[in-house]
């Protein structure tokens, strides 16, 4: 019974997929039929669910919700799963990180699946750039903290605007939920959460928070993100907001070196020259927390190797 289920979050697994199609295992829609299921999270409803399925003698993997280290289980008011066969993960940074907040998981590197990888491409001079504003949930709520970070970031990209240097807003959502306005000579994108790289390709300097700026860093384009050092934050609501309870233990590993919003680059020509420039601050980070390609065969080998 080579036949499988994937909860395909925004079309993050689509790699994992691939390799296991190749291999000759069959996608399926019913997850109570299949040998072992996909997961990017087992947490909030969906531990009910996976833990039904266990039940049922189906293995369980996990695979990354998003391009930096899953720390879902940092926070208070989740708790792991003792069904889960294995964690599925990029690099060996992000085995760094969970292991230094208790992830207790079987972690095994795939390497970085959401986009090809490039070198980096250095530049002489700054025409675009991309800002990709911190995204509010779904519920359309976003933290107070998160909107001023996106505010302060703004405003300092938009002094940078001259007849030479263009900046892009590509936000999720409605703007006014990012905390942002529309402001005269900005192009504005909404967009999707699908891994579009079209703007990340096109700019010589992508500014934002997670995900999308991570995508950039991948494909060799200059980055740099904004509030780094900030506990991470996760709620549906201003007072149900909850904060990472180990961050001093993996802060330094998981923060991006270059931040524009961080207090000690008060001089933002000198901070965007040296992103443009060279990768000497990034490449380092780069190496931990994206690493090598996806290898599909490594993959579904440690996948088999579990069954």
């Amino acid at each position: 019974m080579r036949q499988f289920f994937c909860y395909n979050h925004q079309g993050k697994a689509d790699a994992y997929i691939q390799a296991l199609t190749t291999r000759g295992w069959r996608q399926i829609k019913d997850p109570g039929q299949a040998l072992f299921i996909l997961s990017d999270s087992d947490v909030l409803t969906r531990f009910k669910s996976l833990k039904e399925y266990h039940r049922r003698n189906i293995k369980i993997f996990l695979y990354p919700h998003a391009a930096r280290p899953n720390i879902f289980w940092d926070f208070p008011d989740t708790r792991y799963a003792e069904f889960i066969t294995a964690h599925f993960v990029a690099a060996e940074g992000h085995i760094e990180i969970m292991r230094a907040y208790g992830n207790p998981y079987p972690l095994e590197v795939v390497g970085w699946h959401l986009c090809p990888i490039h070198p980096f491409r250095p530049r002489t001079e700054i025409k675009r750039i991309v800002f990709a504003p911190i995204h509010p949930n779904n519920n359309g709520f976003l933290c107070k903290l998160d909107k001023e970070l996106n505010q302060e970031t703004f405003k300092r990209l938009q002094s940078l605007m001259t007849d030479t240097i263009s900046l892009t807003v590509r936000h999720l959502h409605d703007l006014k939920q990012n905390g942002l306005w529309r402001a005269g000579g900005v192009e504005y994108i909404e967009g999707k959460p699908d891994l579009s790289c079209l703007e990340i390709d096109q700019a010589d300097l992508v500014v934002g928070h997670q995900t999308y700026p991570t995508l950039a860093v991948a494909r060799g384009v200059p980055t740099l993100m904004m509030g780094e050092w900030h506990r991470p934050r996760w709620g549906g609501t201003e007072e149900k907001l909850s904060y990472v309870r180990s961050w001093e233990k993996y802060r330094d590993l998981l923060m991006y070196p270059l931040d524009i919003l961080a207090p000690a680059e008060a001089d933002l020509p000198a901070l965007l020259n040296r992103a443009i420039q060279s990768d000497c601050d990034t490449a380092d980070w780069r190496r931990r927390l994206i690493g090598e390609p996806f290898a599909p065969g490594r993959f579904v080998d440690a996948l088999e190797s579990f069954l």
